[in-house]
């Protein structure tokens, strides 16, 4: 039997790949390590409902990605990013990284296996 909670949170394998700059068309795949809080079914009818609204969509990622393993370091200073609203703000107007983040949060949520690298 497993425990049912109301809410759960995990730390979850994401792969964010980062399209490179030699004219190849191909990316380079970096691993990283998100914490989310699960999706229910109302918060995914809540995210259809606001398909569009940048402001209210991050609002969902700000509720449900609670935190990281720093990935990501700054381009001025090397420092580590660490998590917080404002950089998880930064971070998601990249489209790869918002791709890789959400895809992550719902396949958490749905219990799917983290795909491998193979």
């Amino acid at each position: 039997m497993f425990k049912h909670a109301k809410e759960r949170i995990v730390t979850w394998p994401v792969t964010i790949r980062i399209p490179t700059a030699d004219g190849s068309g191909s990316t380079d795949e970096h691993e990283a390590k998100i914490k989310y809080l699960l999706l229910t079914k109302d918060d995914i009818r809540h995210i259809a409902d606001i398909a569009g609204n940048d402001e209210k969509i991050f609002d969902v990622y700000r509720k449900h990605i609670v935190g990281w393993e720093p990935f990501a370091t700054d381009e001025n200073t090397g420092a580590p990013i660490e998590y917080s609203a404002e950089n998880l703000r930064a971070l998601l107007v990249i489209p790869y990284i918002e791709t890789a983040l959400s895809f992550g949060l719902m396949q958490a949520s749905n219990g799917r296996a983290a795909a491998k690298n193979s």
